[in-house]
């Protein structure tokens, strides 16, 4: 009996994939990435020991080497940037995560180049033939001129912002600088760029949508910060939620400017429903940087979400949002909207992306109401439980299915709202 040719997007969509492999699929699945008689002989002998090998452990991995370049090639096609500057990872945290690793390393030698440059220049003090009171004075004058050259470093985030940025740095002995948001959630951009040139960090971030509030920072906002970014410091831009909003593309971005050092992450999680995968991108504005965080990334990316993901930009020439996450959230909002008309002292952030906070009426807390929300079957994120406590907001997930906001709008309503017609608020 002939064997079944597979179409390649049959084994790009097929659930299977999370189960075991048939040897059927494993030969097909190869054969995208490679015509190596070797690789096909090996697969063949395997298939006849069958349980002599443990197809889970390695055999393949250099079919998920090839699935990665392919990835790599075809990203780096659509938005016009070398192979090099493509940085496929487990998601936007294991971007996050290599990121700041780098540039720990990086800040660590910058200063320890100080400080090698402080002892060649007191030493060359100490041997010369000045007098013990003018090496004193000269080592007072050298020291003081090249403490303003001091190193800061450091990585500055908006606060609040996504609790991944807080933990990485953290874990990385980075120190961490907060510039709060204005008291609407919006982006206080001239503020950031004035503790951007005082504290000349090593790395700064800009999540928009923000994680939590769910507000977009404009793109006349990024430009300032870009047109301000000090020399040698990184300046991350993280893309990971939808946003309903118009704006610059990344590709306009990168190219506008390949003299910054710019990274852009994407993911595949929030924009196609693919979290199980933990697969995304960084995309950096210039080869050097690339360079210098590429010793740090990973091994080991899934080989589906590898080809599920090249499939999608393949087909789409991007990566996009599905049609269903942007009616989700507009949906969404339209339905916090008309909750918070009826109970109006509740009130949200003008959320565009994946998250949105729900300020709560003064006297009730996070904890209550994420509570009473879990209990049926309702589950968001209280601030008790963010890194910068905030008893007052609830996070939610905005991108989901409308259903389930308005069976959360109907109960605060009955269990926490004020009733319209004076009696005990609405039966659940």
């Amino acid at each position: 009996m002939a064997e079944r040719e597979f179409r390649p997007a049959e084994i790009l969509i097929d659930r299977g994939f999370d189960g075991e492999f048939s040897w059927e699929r494993i030969n097909q699945l190869c054969r995208l990435f490679s015509d190596d008689e070797v690789l096909q002989e090996f697969i063949y002998k395997s298939q006849i020991a069958d349980n002599a090998l443990d197809l889970k452990r390695g055999e393949f991995y250099p079919e998920i080497l090839r699935a990665v370049l392919s990835l790599k090639r075809t990203l780096s096609t659509v938005y016009d940037i070398d192979l090099l500057q493509v940085h496929p990872n487990f998601g936007s945290n294991g971007s996050i995560d290599t990121i700041l690793a780098a540039a720990k390393v990086q800040e660590t030698r910058q200063q320890a180049q100080f400080q090698k440059a402080i002892f060649q220049a007191i030493a060359g003090i100490i041997e010369s033939k000045l007098t013990s009171d003018e090496k004193i004075r000269e080592i007072s004058r050298i020291s003081a001129e090249l403490e303003t050259k001091r190193p800061r470093g450091g990585a500055l985030f908006t606060s609040p912002t996504y609790f991944r940025n807080y933990n990485s740095a953290a874990a990385k002995q980075l120190a961490i600088h907060l510039v709060p948001l204005k008291e609407d959630f919006e982006f206080n951009a001239a503020k950031f760029v004035a503790e951007m040139k005082r504290l000349n960090p090593t790395v700064v971030f800009l999540v928009t949508p923000n994680n939590p509030t769910g507000l977009p920072v404009a793109d006349e906002e990024i430009t300032l910060v870009l047109d301000n970014l000090p020399e040698g410091c990184w300046v991350v831009i993280d893309r990971t939620l939808v946003n309903t909003r118009p704006e610059a593309t990344s590709r306009e971005l990168l190219h506008r400017y390949p003299h910054k050092d710019l990274i852009i992450l994407h993911s595949f999680s929030k924009y196609r429903g693919m979290s199980h995968h933990r697969i995304g991108v960084a995309l950096y504005s210039n080869q050097s940087l690339a360079r210098t965080v590429q010793p740090h990334l990973p091994l080991g990316l899934g080989l589906e979400g590898c080809i599920k993901a090249n499939k999608i930009v393949l087909d789409e020439g991007g990566l996009f949002p599905t049609q269903r996450v942007l009616a989700n959230i507009r949906a969404n909002r339209a339905t916090l909207a008309d909750f918070v008309r009826q109970q109006p002292s509740f009130s949200f952030t003008d959320f565009a992306g994946n998250y949105g906070l729900l300020l709560l009426p003064r006297g009730l807390e996070s904890m209550e109401v994420s509570s009473e929300l879990a209990s049926h079957g309702l589950f968001a994120m209280g601030g008790h439980d963010f890194p910068e406590r905030n008893t007052a907001v609830v996070r939610l997930h905005t991108g989901g299915p409308p259903e389930y906001f308005e069976r959360m709008c109907k109960l605060l309503a009955a269990r926490f709202g004020q009733p319209r017609d004076g009696g005990k608020g609405e039966p659940l």
